[in-house]
């Protein structure tokens, strides 16, 4: 496949006698000659500095009609035809680029841009398989063309391909480096698989080469902030607001960026200079409402995400942390509702599932069998299994159990379901299911009227590997870290040191049961015995829980079982902690009354959270 460089041959080529003369008879008067302001070129190098012009406007659709009244005058030539596919794509009208681009090859045309056409027309109707053959069939003909690379890589993104979108960008900048937002959108594709140093450079090699451009500076800061450097994520939005002081959307980055440093009076004056720049902007409603969520302004925050959702009402995420913010407040019922929306939250820890069978609505079973399956991790399952008991009395059918692998041995005794299956096993028959996060939906679950009975129970030959107690020394299980592949977890973890002034209060025997990368924190003179190794399962772990006087943990899955086994637990939670412990005036747990919190004053402040539990455990004189 070959192209006619830009810089060659008239557009038909002159007899031997009239090689000085035009080579288009000038066009007839009437329509042609009406809608051309200028006259119409005769030389195709004229043509594509003409259409080069336009193009540079964004006159798309002037550029059609061009090329259709050249057309007019040499019906024949396929290289106006292929240059009508090429404009025709960039104005948006699919139908006659498509066209076109068959009518040039039908006719000779060897073009790069009719196969572009046709395999774009496929994409932007949705046809991915139909446009995919075209292109690659194009790369298969002899020749070196970006464009083509270029077309492929956003089929492959539509596809979800990413790392194979990314590989065709880097193939297009490779053949032709100076194409227009190629590196921008390889940029754009490396940041999205997580590639920020690589993504970072690309960036700063855009904006080498074009100091004076925002886009580039703005991408270069969403990725500085995403690696952590937010000093230099600011620096690069500051250059966005210098080039374009009325850009709302830099304004909702760069206070994101001022929220991750705790400048939260700063993060809020950017915010609302967002709206102000943007009133129309969704973005910035919905960033205003996480930091009021997270300063426990949980009215506030709910009309935020309101008016962001007012302007984008389909959106998962702004869903997701309404329903946190709801349920934080106590208010379940509509809560719980919101929480249906976790499924759109991009970041959800879950994946969807689909059955041929009907989800259940909360009706009753009336002797059909409902398979309850797992979601998101173990101390939600924990949480969740206290609605269990109400299933077995709708209407007398059958309940299917799908927990983690790890919690058959415990849960399968409880009698919670007729049937106990490991995540990821053939579950047997059923006529309805539903994630167990649903249930509290289902059931219409309000906070008057949360079931908080204990409802786990020690497994009776499970022994306490601890052995019987000196009955004058309380024995305190002690958890400090969780798993660290949470998101959340650096706000909502310790380290070892910072809950090492605990074991100076005495008549207490401190025992681990910290599992995990934080065992290794634990020093070999530590006055705490390291139970951790074995703590082999959770029958172990219950067993050992219910010989304790108390628990006390940060945030993770051992203060739920600790609850549900109906024992005490003392949970030193974050500034900002988790829905499931309420607004942070509460120092008591509606999910599990033998829960008592411990809350940060101010973020990062668990000096203060220490002190609070030293002085609790700390006898009165």
């Amino acid at each position: 496949m070959s192209e006619t460089p830009e810089s060659t041959v008239i557009i038909v080529e002159p007899t031997a006698q009239a090689k000085s003369t035009p080579v288009l008879a000038a066009p007839p008067a009437g329509k042609a000659a009406a809608k051309s302001a200028q006259p119409l070129p005769t030389r195709l190098t004229d043509l594509d500095k003409r259409l080069r012009e336009l193009s540079a406007r964004a006159q798309h659709a002037e550029a059609v009609t061009l090329l259709e009244q050249m057309r007019a005058t040499a019906p024949k030539e396929h290289r106006i035809t292929a240059r009508l596919a090429r404009y025709a794509l960039a104005a948006n009208d699919i139908d006659k680029a498509e066209t076109a681009a068959k009518l040039a090859l039908t006719e000779g045309a060897a073009d790069s841009w009719c196969y572009v056409a046709m395999a774009s027309a496929a994409r932007r109707r949705g046809d991915l398989p139909r446009a995919l053959t075209v292109i690659d069939g194009a790369l298969a003909l002899p020749g070196t063309f970006a464009e083509l690379h270029l077309e492929r890589a956003e089929i492959l993104k539509a596809q979800g391909n990413r790392a194979g979108a990314a590989l065709a960008y880097e193939a297009a900048i490779n053949i032709n480096p100076d194409i227009p937002n190629a590196l921008t959108l390889l940029g754009q594709m490396v940041h999205s698989l997580g590639e920020l140093e690589r993504a970072r450079l690309i960036f700063e090699q855009i904006i080498d080469r074009t100091p004076n451009t925002q886009q580039p500076q703005l991408q270069l800061g969403n990725v500085l902030q995403a690696v952590g450097m937010e000093e230099q994520a600011l620096e690069a939005y500051a250059k966005v607001i210098a080039l374009n002081p009325k850009h709302g959307g830099v304004h909702t980055n760069r206070g994101a960026v001022l929220r991750r440093l705790k400048r939260y009076d700063e993060a809020m004056a950017a915010y609302d200079k967002a709206i102000e720049l943007d009133p129309m902007g969704s973005g910035a409603f919905y960033n205003r409402g996480n930091l009021l969520k997270s300063q426990g302004k949980l009215d506030e925050a709910l009309d935020s995400y309101d008016r962001s959702l007012a302007l984008d009402p389909n959106n998962g995420t702004t869903h997701w942390n309404k329903a946190l913010a709801l349920l934080t407040k106590g208010d379940l019922l509509a809560g719980f509702r919101e929480y249906e929306w976790r499924w759109r939250y991009p970041q959800f820890p879950t994946k969807p599932r689909s059955f041929t069978q009907p989800v259940w609505i909360g009706d009753p079973l009336n002797g059909r069998t409902l398979f309850v399956y797992s979601e998101q991790g173990q101390g939600d399952m924990f949480q969740f299994l206290r609605f269990l008991p109400i299933l077995k009395k709708l209407g007398g059918g059958k309940i299917v159990l799908e927990v983690h692998e790890e919690l058959v041995s415990l849960i399968t005794p409880q009698r919670f379901a007729d049937t106990v299956i490991a995540r990821g096993a053939q579950p047997p028959d059923f006529d309805v299911h539903v994630p167990i996060g649903s249930l509290a939906h289902r059931l219409g679950v309000t906070l008057e009227k949360l079931p908080n009975r204990p409802y786990l129970a020690p497994l009776p030959n499970v022994a306490d590997p601890l052995g019987p107690k000196d009955g004058k020394t309380k024995r305190i299980g002690l958890v400090w870290a969780g798993n660290p592949n949470y998101s959340g977890d650096k706000d909502r973890s310790m380290r070892f040191d910072q809950i090492r002034p605990l074991l100076d209060i005495p008549n207490i025997e401190w025992i681990s049961l910290q599992k995990g990368y934080a065992e290794a924190q634990l020093p070999a003179d530590a006055p705490i015995k390291p139970l951790g190794p074995q703590l082999t399962d959770w029958p172990t772990t219950a067993a050992t829980i219910a010989g304790l006087d108390l628990v006390i943990s940060t945030c993770t899955s051992v203060p739920h079982l600790t609850g549900a086994l109906g024992r005490p637990a003392w949970v030193m939670l974050a500034h900002d902690a988790d829905w499931r412990w309420l607004d942070r005036s509460r120092n008591d747990s509606p999910w599990y009354p033998s829960i008592r919190l411990f809350r940060q004053p101010k973020p990062g402040d668990w000096a203060s959270v220490v002190q609070d539990v030293v002085q609790a455990l700390t006898p009165k004189k």
